[in-house]
């Protein structure tokens, strides 16, 4: 009696996880529904290494609420271009608007100087690698993952692309290698590992275009040095952006946008950025306050305003002082006060 007993047990959860997949596969089939084909769409045979991307007085937000407003930005093609700012200003929504995740309120987005509404969905997106924050594993082979979206990928392409996301020696310590069966979503790797694949799979596409949204955020510093440096080289000419809250990673950007409220509060290149009083200068600055630090970050809202401030963790550095330390504590204090007073009166200043 026990076993079929079990066995009614098993079934039942069986249904209950099929129930669920069923109602998300009704949620993305009514997403997809709500990108409408062009009616008489345009040529998009690019054949180009990069293509550029521009946003015309774009306005886009959930729930009546918007996100980004009136929102302005040209990336010429080949150019590596990084987005910066406090959570929840827009950064993962507006490279969403490219590959048509959705559609904006108002304004034109533009790939190639061509209308995204005015293209084949699928033929726009053929053009985009995308990286996100949670990366997609199959429970397939960690080859066929890679090569999953570039499907006539051979074996060179496919090392040459985990070599050049940093996941060819782990791969090789798996089981099986390349040739090694993944768990769903990858459970049997860490999120550093899985991050990895998915860079990988991004670099095997070889897309005009590559998006990537916090992708160094499960590496150690070292690997995040070397990544930086292998896809500045690897993706040379392709027009890469790049979402983070990891300063460190934008040394190799050829220009940085630094997001704030619903629109871009500025934009230029590092250095340009360092040498004058911005909210780019202040970071880097807060993040300099203490040698090895790590970063949290601290969402403070005030009058609808999202203000972002570092908060250093300080490492275990035993060759600094004692006054050192309250130097440094001092500084950042000081600065944090500052970022804190300059967001309350942006903030009364506009009403609100």
């Amino acid at each position: 009696l026990f076993g079929p007993v079990e066995q009614l047990a098993s079934l039942t959860q069986a249904a209950a996880t099929a129930k669920a997949g069923a109602v998300r596969l009704q949620q993305l089939e009514a997403e997809i529904a709500g990108i409408p084909e062009p009616s008489h769409p345009q040529p998009f045979a690019f054949s180009q290494p990069a293509l550029s991307i521009s946003f015309d007085g774009v306005t886009f937000g959930y729930d009546d609420r918007p996100v980004l407003e009136d929102l302005n930005l040209d990336i010429e093609a080949g150019e590596k271009v990084a987005i910066i700012g406090p959570s929840g200003t827009g950064k993962s929504t507006l490279v969403g608007l490219i590959p048509r995740f959705f559609d904006p309120w108002s304004g034109v987005v533009k790939v190639g100087d061509v209308d995204v509404k005015s293209v084949p969905t699928m033929e726009l997106r053929r053009r985009i690698a995308l990286v996100s924050q949670e990366p997609l594993l199959l429970p397939v082979t960690v080859r066929e993952n890679i090569s999953y979206g570039a499907v006539d990928a051979t074996d060179a392409q496919i090392y040459r692309a985990a070599e050049y996301a940093l996941a060819t020696e782990f791969i090789e310590k798996l089981p099986n290698g390349f040739n090694t069966v993944l768990a769903e979503g990858g459970r049997s790797l860490s999120g550093g590992q899985r991050q990895r694949l998915a860079i990988a799979r991004a670099l095997c596409r070889d897309a005009p275009i590559l998006i990537l949204d916090e992708p160094t955020a499960g590496l150690d510093p070292e690997a995040e040095f070397d990544f930086v440096e292998l896809l500045t080289w690897a993706a040379s000419e392709r027009t890469i952006i790049m979402i983070t809250h990891r300063l460190s990673s934008l040394r190799n950007a050829d220009r940085i946008v630094v997001l704030d409220g619903t629109r871009i509060a500025e934009q230029g290149t590092r250095e340009q950025l360092i040498a004058t009083d911005s909210l780019y200068a202040r970071y880097q600055r807060l993040q300099a306050q203490r040698p090895g630090q790590a970063t949290t970050e601290i969402d403070l809202r005030r009058n609808g305003h999202l203000v972002d401030l570092r908060e250093p963790v300080m490492a275990h550095h035993t060759d600094l002082s004692s006054e050192a330390v309250i130097a440094a504590e001092t500084a950042y204090a000081i600065e944090r006060y500052q970022l804190l007073a300059d967001a309350c009166r942006r903030a009364e200043g506009d009403g609100s």
